[in-house]
């Protein structure tokens, strides 16, 4: 997996495809134009960091462009961070 290979703090990577079937929208919420959400785990923010630094070096962020034009809609893509608070049962 090329991400990994550029940026080995990774410890976990997960595609998750739309079911566009499946979909529940409010009524003025707005259809949805992705069918794709990926997932990217680092197992601490200094892991993050170093990764980051990692993907926008040239050489990264070359290798990274090449893949996804055999992958994705660049016109369409959209990167952002979350921070994930979880609930035990």
């Amino acid at each position: 997996m090329l991400i990994k290979q550029i940026a080995d703090e990774i410890c976990g990577y997960e595609r998750n495809f739309v079911v566009h079937a499946d979909v529940i929208r409010g009524t003025d919420a707005a259809e949805l134009d992705f069918d794709v959400v990926t997932i990217i785990d680092y197992p601490s923010e200094e892991a993050y960091q170093a990764a980051l630094a990692k993907q926008q070096s040239p050489e990264g962020r070359r290798a990274i462009h090449d893949d996804e034009l055999n992958l994705f809609d660049q016109s369409k893509l959209r990167y952002f961070r979350v921070d994930v608070q979880r609930s035990e049962f």
